[in-house]
């Protein structure tokens, strides 16, 4: 775990010792910013960062937010009909298996997968996301 003044980051280690989680941290540079954090290789030539990170937020009146960059592979997630336009971009509506609603939003640079507290509450929802802007840094 790192921790800053107002930000921390955790990494899930299983079967790992207290030397494995050092070395780790020893290859990442974590830096805080007012807004959050940002994680880099220290060597990127070393240890380049492969996938884009994801943030999961839970936000009061909308649901839990899964957030990730919009690039060539995350956009291959996006589904192939066309969502509403809204202010910060497109918005798709599904269910899942359960037959429960969730919504992905995409904007100029960001895929934000969100899960409703209550689905019955959709419409809700939607138009709360609607009005979201949501931007990642590269």
């Amino acid at each position: 775990m790192w921790q800053g003044r107002n930000y921390s980051l955790f990494i899930p280690m299983y079967s790992a010792q207290a030397a494995d989680a050092v070395r780790l941290f020893q290859l990442l540079r974590v830096t805080e910013h007012q807004d959050g954090i940002t994680v880099a290789s220290r060597d990127p030539k070393r240890a380049g960062i492969a996938e884009p990170a994801e943030v999961a937020k839970e936000i009061p009146q909308i649901g839990l937010l899964e957030i990730t960059a919009l690039n060539r592979t995350t956009a291959r997630r996006l589904p192939a009909w066309s969502g509403a336009r809204v202010p910060s971009g497109e918005l798709f509506r599904d269910t899942l298996d359960d037959d429960s609603t969730y919504f992905l939003l995409a904007t100029s640079s960001a895929m934000v997968t969100v899960l409703p507290h209550e689905s019955r509450q959709a419409t809700a929802v939607a138009n709360r996301i609607g009005g979201l802007r949501v931007e990642t840094v590269a």
